[in-house]
Order: structure tokens, then sequence, then C-alpha cells
């Protein structure tokens, strides 16, 4: 069962506040009602609320005072200002300070209902909002620590060929520091002999009609910060967004598997020479 909505009555006017409290408890709302503005804020700083109906002169606080002491306690309360004045402090000024509407009085039920309804609905969009938000942060950040923990060097390039993100392997392998390599070229990693084949592989990937699409792993040379050639393979990713097409490039250092390729190379050219010499 969903917990009714809670609504702090703020007005010094005994009969007014029972016209409220009676007309919102017919509503369905849970109401609490004080008759001073320092009530009101003690109030909201005990137990939370989801709603204010302020009155703008209260004997003890100016209403401009109390509005922006609630709205300090929580910043995202819906206050709707009630009014029976209309200078410009109590209307605009009210709204300037974050009151979410002011009402003339003497209330009229409808205009009533209906603010404190849009207020409520507004108030429960922004929650979602931030849900969703802080959904996509923490999602953000369980990615980012998986492919800083991935055992595999991991770059993102924009389509113009800046790079925008590097994993941790990544700065490993080619001995920068992270800052070292956002917003470089690509081709700072790749010799200059490897760059054309680099290119014409990343032109094969953008030109694919999936998304994302990935190319095949291709074997090239790729250089250190300290000039160490080394040979790699890089599997290549694109994929568009309303920014922009982006490049991932996930790189092995190859060297050990291309010195085991040259150890049975060796051993097969042994292996010949020894059969021929037999023969």
């Amino acid at each position: 069962m969903v917990a009714p909505h809670r609504v702090l009555i703020v007005d010094d006017d005994d009969d007014l506040r029972e016209v409220l409290r009676d007309l919102l408890t017919h509503e369905g709302y849970e109401t609490r009602d004080v008759a001073l503005g320092a009530h009101a804020i003690e109030s909201l700083a005990r137990e939370p609320y989801d709603a204010v109906l302020l009155d703008m002169h209260l004997p003890d606080t100016p209403g401009q005072a109390v509005l922006r002491a609630l709205r300090s306690l929580d910043p995202h309360i819906p206050v709707i200002v009630l009014t029976g004045y209309p200078t410009e402090d109590n209307t605009v000024g009210s709204l300037l300070e974050g009151a979410f509407a002011y009402l003339m009085k003497p209330h009229k039920p409808d205009e009533v209902r209906e603010t404190l309804r849009r207020a409520l609905d507004i108030r429960a969009l922004e929650e979602k909002t931030e849900m969703v938000r802080n959904a996509l942060t923490a999602s953000e950040i369980r990615f980012r620590s998986l492919v800083d923990s991935a055992p595999d060097a991991i770059l993102v390039c924009s389509e113009a060929g800046v790079i925008v993100s590097c994993n941790a392997s990544a700065q490993q392998l080619f001995q920068y520091d992270e800052d070292e390599l956002l917003g470089r070229p690509w081709s700072l990693l790749i010799p200059s002999h490897a760059q054309e084949a680099y290119q014409a592989s990343l032109s094969r990937a953008m030109t694919l009609t999936e998304r994302p699409a990935q190319d095949q792993a291709i074997e090239l040379e790729g250089v250190k910060k300290d000039g160490t050639r080394f040979p790699l393979e890089v599997s290549l990713a694109t994929w568009l967004t309303s920014g922009g097409r982006y490049i991932s490039s996930i790189i092995r250092d190859i060297t050990e598997r291309k010195r085991a390729e040259q150890v049975i190379c060796e051993s097969q050219d042994r292996f010949r020479q020894l059969a021929e010499h037999i023969r």
C-alpha cells in the first residue's frame, strides 16, 4: 500500500488551517498544521514532508525568511505560497525564492487541489529523474572499473582520431600517463610505416552498417613512449552516438606470441634441413 503524501500547512488563521486540513484530508493527504514560521521550520527539520502550504504573513517570522529556511532544509520540496496581499514580494518575489506557485486568498478548493497535484507530480518526476541519473552514474562507474581492470589495453578515439579514453593497461603498455594520452592523436602510438594499415582497417570498420560494428583483429607495430617498438594485435569496434562516431581499440602485446612463432618456424626449418640431409 502506497503511503499518503504528507503536507505541512503553515497559517496563523485557525479557521483557514481547518478548512485546508479538511480539504486535503478528504483528498487522501496526511496533514500537519502549524501557526508560526518557527514551528514550520522545526517541523520540517524533524520529519519529511512532500509539500508545504505557506502563508506569507505570519506573526513571528516574515514569509520570505520561512520560505528560504524551508528550501534550505529541503531544496526539492514544493512550497505553495498563500497570500491575501498580492504584492511583488509575495508573488513574483516568492517565485524567485524558489516557491512552486502562489495562491490568492480566499482559497478556491479546486485551485488548491490542482496546484498541489501538479507540485507533487513534478516532485515525483524529479525524484525519478534523479534515480535514473544516479543509476547511470553507478553504471558508468561499474563500466569504468571493469575497463580499468581489463588486462588488455583499451583506447577510445573520436572519428577524428583523438584519444578520448584510455584504461590503466593502455597506460602501462605504452608507458604514458592518462593526461599524456587524452586529447592526443592515436598516431602517437603507432610508427609512421604502420599507420597506413591501421587507418585502412579503421576506415573499413567505419563503413560497416552495423552498430556497433566490429572489424577483424589486425597485427601491426606499436611504439612506446621511450621509442621501443613491439608487435601488437588490435581489434576495432565503432559505434555512432548523437555526439558523433567513436572507435574503440582493444590492444594486445603479442611479443611473446611472435617469439614463440619464431621458435616454431626455426624448429621446422631445422627439421626440414635434417630430413633433407638424411635423404
